[in-house]
């Protein structure tokens, strides 16, 4: 009898098994060929992030090319010259050589002056490059005015969004007055195939700014420049497109509604810096190539340019053109740099006031 029962036990044991191992193989074929998508929890804050970045199809436009965005926008002098931001653009257009797998791309943003716009656009139709127009604000509120005209980091989402319709696989932020040498771009090249191969979203490019006025060319390497230029200054960024996929994931952006840059910041109140600061602190090497360029304030010159030359050659580098590059300007314009934050407040101050009658025109047109 208990032979009986040890024998029926073991066939309820085998069939028990036996079942257990079709289902498992059941379960994993239908995953194989039906894979579920995976489920990520949501944060109530990632999902504020702007429709307009989540409509990209990254899979129609994708391509290999790197995408230097640059952000044009109104003079404020005396802070700068009347004409500084034509010069600079025909300076850049004249002697910037890009490689096959680069492309430029133009932002004007925001212009009060119409006239400055169309020369501009018709200097940037002229080496048929693409540019995109931000218009300026047609709102009555001055306060309204003001914080989209003088708001740099809205300037930058917004060239790092069209950048990625376009295509670009990496996007480098650049203002106007920058200029990126052959030596330079030969560098961010390497570095950002590297960075690539590395799956980092961001890479950090070297800044360094012209002090005199010399004549520019795109073949003049650092140690060339190194008597002219500045200590090391603030770095700019290079975005990977995998950024989108990615902001989630990076907790101070929500503070920023997933946008890279935080658009509640006034021009002139550490708004780039404030992101590099945070990505140093909070995002791993992982995420970020070159985090050794990430400098806060301009550096103290170094004694020669060796002690340089190794982060440049790593990562690249761009050079900010002088602050007056008009014909009658200082040769040497050191003393602009140290004195600017005044004029910078004058410029401001005065530009603000001419927003705040651009608006009240615009009320005056509503009502009409």
């Amino acid at each position: 009898m208990a032979r009986g029962s040890l024998i029926l036990c073991s066939k309820y044991k085998f069939r028990f098994f036996l079942a257990l191992l079709i289902i498992t193989v059941l379960f994993w074929t239908n995953n194989q060929f039906n894979p579920q998508p995976m489920l990520v929890p949501q944060d109530p804050i990632s999902q504020q992030i702007p429709e307009d970045l989540e409509s990209i199809d990254l899979k129609s436009n994708y391509s290999k090319m790197v995408y230097i965005t640059r952000m044009i926008s109104n003079d404020l002098p005396p802070i700068h010259f009347a004409d500084q931001t034509y010069l600079n653009t025909k300076t850049i257009l004249e002697n910037e050589e890009l490689p096959s797998n680069f492309r430029r791309y133009w932002l004007l943003y925001c212009f009060a002056n119409k006239t400055t716009e169309q020369r501009l656009v018709r200097l940037i139709e002229s080496k048929k490059e693409k540019y995109h127009i931000v218009p300026l604000s047609s709102s009555s509120e001055a306060s309204d005015v003001i914080k989209e005209t003088l708001n740099n980091d809205r300037a930058r989402n917004i060239g790092l969004k069209k950048s990625l319709e376009e295509g670009a696989k990496w996007t480098l932020n650049l203002d106007g007055a920058q200029i990126m040498t052959q030596e330079g771009i030969h560098s961010l090249d390497k570095a950002l195939k590297r960075a690539e191969g590395n799956s980092q979203i961001f890479h950090f490019v070297p800044l360094i700014r012209l002090l005199f006025r010399i004549e520019f060319s795109e073949s003049l390497n650092y140690r060339q420049l190194f008597p002219y230029v500045s200590g090391l200054e603030e770095c700019t960024v290079a975005v990977h497109q995998r950024f989108l996929f990615e902001r989630p994931k990076i907790l101070f952006l929500h503070k920023h509604k997933g946008l890279l840059y935080d658009e509640d910041r006034e021009y002139g109140y550490k708004e780039k810096l404030q992101f590099l600061q945070e990505a140093k602190e909070h995002l791993s090497a992982k995420q970020i190539s070159c985090s050794e360029a990430m400098i806060g304030f301009t550096k103290k010159k170094a004694k020669s340019a060796d002690f340089d030359q190794d982060l440049l050659t790593l990562c690249g580098y761009s050079v900010r053109l002088p602050y007056h590059p008009e014909e009658d300007a200082p040769y040497n314009q050191t003393t602009a740099v140290v004195k600017r934050f005044y004029p910078r407040q004058q410029s401001v101050a005065a530009f603000k006031q001419l927003l705040t009658k651009i608006a009240a025109s615009n009320a005056a047109q509503q009502t009409q």
